[in-house]
């Protein structure tokens, strides 16, 4: 028989944790339920009756182009990097390159604290390394790696950033049509700049083309 002249509160409760977790123990009950019902995406392929996953609990996340006949797409995760979270507040990233066809994915980053995408036509993946202050492609058909505005004699993220963390980058980063030059932002203008690295990055708007080369900070406090 249940004692009722104890109140819930005053019962002990154990949940064992450890320092290894990726999430701290109260947050891994509040998610409980969710990641119990999680799913991870898979394609069917009719023709050859085949069901291909292409996303697991190591690679949780896909973006896809938006051509839809793109074989590639972007996985990423911050799988096996999350225990950070508890003191720096964010996350490490793996991205990979992943056949929709084999499911077989390739890394072609590793501990990118920044953001990525993928061209609309899939023929680059690009990301901006808050760390280097740099946005970076990753050709498909090639496989080589670019660093691509080192040559924007302005800053691409937020100069009067005043918390001890990484600058914001401006803006989110647009395409132009057949993937030929990606389009970034400093404090007041557009850049042209080639995905392939060859052409020197153009700006094409041009309103303050006397302003001083200012660099972000991260300032430490």
């Amino acid at each position: 028989m249940k004692d009722t002249n104890i109140v819930d509160f005053e019962v002990a409760k154990v949940d064992i944790w450890h320092y290894r977790d990726d999430y701290l123990q109260p947050q891994q009950l509040k998610t409980l339920d969710r990641d119990l019902k999680k799913s991870y995406i898979a394609v069917y392929y009719p023709a050859t009756q085949q069901m291909v996953q292409l996303a697991d609990k190591k690679m949780d996340f896909l973006m896809f182009p938006e051509d839809k006949k793109e074989v590639y797409a972007l996985g990423y995760s911050d799988y096996d990097q999350r225990i950070a979270l508890q003191w720096t507040g964010k996350t490490l990233k793996t991205l990979f390159l992943v056949n929709t066809l084999t499911g077989e994915r390739k890394v072609i980053k590793d501990k990118l604290l920044g953001l990525q995408n993928i061209s609309p036509e899939g023929k680059f993946i690009n990301w901006y390394d808050s760390d280097k202050r740099q946005y970076s492609t990753y050709e498909v058909a090639t496989g080589v790696t670019r660093e691509i505005t080192t040559a924007i004699p302005t800053s691409l993220c937020d100069e009067e950033n005043d918390v001890p963390d990484y600058a914001s980058p401006y803006g989110a980063p647009t395409w132009l049509q057949g993937d030929k030059y990606l389009y970034v932002y400093d404090r007041y203008d557009i850049w042209q700049v080639d995905p392939l690295g060859k052409e020197t990055p153009t700006m094409i708007t041009g309103v303050t083309a006397a302003k001083p080369a200012l660099r972000c900070a991260t300032i430490n406090w």
